[in-house]
This record gives structure tokens, C-alpha cells and sequence, in this order.
């Protein structure tokens, strides 16, 4: 049950540092906005810093800080013992099946390799074409494969490795967080967040809405998608791949695959269009 007494806005009686920790396209992005637009005017918002350094001369009434969780080539992306002391820690995990989806289509404007050339882009957009008009047509496991393999020093196999490190890693830093509040994309999804709001002392009445600004680019803002994806080939794959992580974090051991696939072009090559276009405009 909600609790009545929460205030609507957040008042400041000191300076409060909150610190939102989790991997990329785990819809870090929107919950940052949901809180920072909770927040009085005035409150710093730091982007993805990799160190948190204070800025004592400045007086604002918060500061809140998306930070990505990341472990790549055994070293940490970031400085997390630096944000360790913030006042409240929230820590954002998502299903790993749509979070794979996600990634393989957010890696494509990531790597030089392939918007940078149009037949590597158009080959990839061909295929995720394919997979669109006919979703039993091909395997998601080829898709990411046939991506990686225009990737310098990337392959399924390495990015296999790189997962089964990365959750290994993910379970020891949340060790280290101390007191943090954990929600799931879904529940942020769904509006459930009364337990979030009571860890934070506040109601969130800001919208999580974002739009295409600060590089970032909307897809379906909503989880489930992966059993259009998936066919039981990326079953067997994924299965004992993402078996420890949605155990420990709840999720349930249900693949049930979508009997009607349907996966839309906004969604599909649509959204690569759109965020090539944007990485392209950066250049």
C-alpha cells in the first residue's frame, strides 16, 4: 500500500545525492528523467559520468546521477566507490532476453564498422528487414552473430564470454553498494513505484519521457518483446546463459514463444534508421 504521508515534491532539507546504477539499455535513461523531473529546479543531473566529482562551491538542491554498470577486458568502466556515498543508491535490472534484443539493435550505431559503411549498413539492414517481414525467417542468434562477425574483434563466442563476466561481475558490485533500493525496468514499466517512492522519500509525479534528446533514442518502451524475437533455437542458446542471472533477480523460468510473431518496422529497422541518422549527425 502507498504511503499517504510521502510528500508530493521532494523538499529539500539538505542537499540530497541520489546515484542510479545499471547496464546500458536497461532504460536507465528513463528512470533518470522520471526522478530528475521529480526534483525542485536548480538540481544537477550528471549523464553517465565515469567519476563523480563534487562541486562544494555550488549549492543545489540534489544531484542525481545515472551511472552505467560496466566490466569490459577486466577493468571497470567507471569510478563506482566515488558515488558510493550518495545519499540514496538505486539499482535498475532488466529481463536479460529483452536487454540482448535491445543491445544487438543499439550496438549497430555504436560501431563505426557498420553505419560508417554503407554495405556493412545495408547488409545488416537487409537482414533485420527479413527478420521483420517474416520473424520465423531467421534465428536471433544468426542476426547477433552475422552483426558481431562485421565487427573488428568481435564474435558470438566473445560476446558470450563477455556476458557470463559481466553478470559474474554484476553480482559482486551489488555486494559492495551497501544500502540500495533494486527495481526492475518492468515495474518502472507498469507504474510500480511505491516501493521506490518510500526508499526515496518522495512522490515521483515527473514524467519519464525523454524523447530524442541527449543522443537517446526511444524503442518500445515496454518488455515481452523478446518472444517475437526469439525462435527455440535462441532458446537452447540463451537458456543456461541467463539462467543464474533471472534466478537470482526473479524472473520467472518461463520461454513460451509468442505464436503469432510480430515485430514492428518502429521497432526494428525503423529505430536503426533513426539512431544511425542521429550518430551520423554527431560526427
Amino acid at each position: 500500500m502507498a504511503d499517504t504521508n510521502l510528500p508530493e515534491t521532494y523538499s529539500p532539507s539538505h542537499k540530497i545525492k541520489i546515484v542510479i546504477f545499471g547496464q546500458y539499455k536497461s532504460g536507465t535513461t528513463a528512470l533518470c528523467y522520471k526522478i530528475y523531473n521529480s526534483l525542485p529546479a536548480g538540481a544537477r543531473l550528471l549523464n553517465e559520468p565515469i567519476k563523480y566529482i563534487p562541486e562544494p562551491l555550488k549549492s543545489y538542491p540534489a544531484e542525481l546521477a545515472k551511472v552505467i554498470l560496466g566490466f569490459v577486458n577486466g577493468r571497470e568502466v567507471a569510478n563506482y566507490q566515488s558515488f558510493m556515498g550518495f545519499d540514496k543508491k538505486v539499482y535498475l535490472i532488466r529481463d536479460p532476453r529483452d536487454w540482448i534484443v535491445s543491445g544487438l539493435l543499439f550496438v549497430i550505431q555504436q560501431s563505426p564498422s557498420i553505419y560508417e559503411n554503407e554495405d556493412n549498413l545495408n547488409s545488416v539492414l537487409t537482414i533485420f528487414k527479413r527478420k521483420e517481414e517474416n520473424p520465423e525467417s531467421i534465428s536471433f542468434v544468426s542476426l547477433l552473430g552475422q552483426v558481431l562477425n562485421l565487427i573488428p574483434g568481435e564474435s558470438l563466442d566473445n560476446v558470450s564470454d563477455w556476458i557470463k563476466c559481466q553478470q559474474n561481475w554484476i553480482y559482486g558490485f551489488e555486494g559492495r553498494m551497501g544500502e540500495y533500493y533494486r527495481i526492475k525496468y518492468e515495474d518502472f514499466v507498469d507504474e510500480n513505484l511505491q516501493g521506490l517512492e518510500q526508499y526515496l522519500g518522495f512522490r515521483l509525479p515527473g514524467e519519464a519521457e525523454v524523447g530524442e534528446i541527449n543522443n537517446h533514442v526511444p524503442r518500445t518502451k515496454g518488455y515481452g518483446d523478446w518472444r517475437n524475437w526469439f525462435l527455440p533455437e535462441d532458446v537452447e542458446f540463451f537458456k543456461p546463459l541467463f539462467a543464474e542471472y533471472m534466478e537470482r533477480y526473479g524472473y520467472a523460468d518461463d520461454w513460451s514463444l509468442s505464436e503469432n510473431r510480430v515485430i514492428r518496422p518502429e521497432h526494428c529497422t525503423g529505430y536503426i534508421n533513426r539512431t544511425v541518422i542521429l550518430r551520423k549527425g554527431r560526427n
